[in-house]
């Protein structure tokens, strides 16, 4: 008989980001930001994107403060808002 996985449910990256306090995996700040994973490897290896803590060699986190410093930065380059409520992923629509 097979053993069936539990699963922890999925946190919130939006309530994560709204408390200021804690970490965001890779997996949340991409649900968060309309970006793809190697953008965002390569925007933290050019320095553009901050670095994450190593937690283990294969396991990495961004401290939240960082997260939403940067999505701070971003938001003047952008035309357009990204959609941040978790509910609403719509796509943004130029002024």
């Amino acid at each position: 008989m097979k053993r069936e996985m539990r699963r922890k449910p999925e946190r919130d990256p939006n309530a994560v980001l709204a408390s200021g306090v804690g970490v965001l995996r890779l997996s949340e700040i991409l649900r968060l930001l309309p970006i793809c994973r190697s953008t965002w490897v390569t925007g933290v290896k050019s320095g553009r994107f901050p670095p994450p803590l190593e937690l283990t060699p294969n396991s990495a986190v961004w401290r939240v403060a960082d997260v939403r410093r940067c999505i701070d930065q971003l938001k003047p380059r952008r035309r357009c808002e990204p959609a941040l409520a978790a509910a609403e992923n719509a796509a943004c629509r130029a002024p």
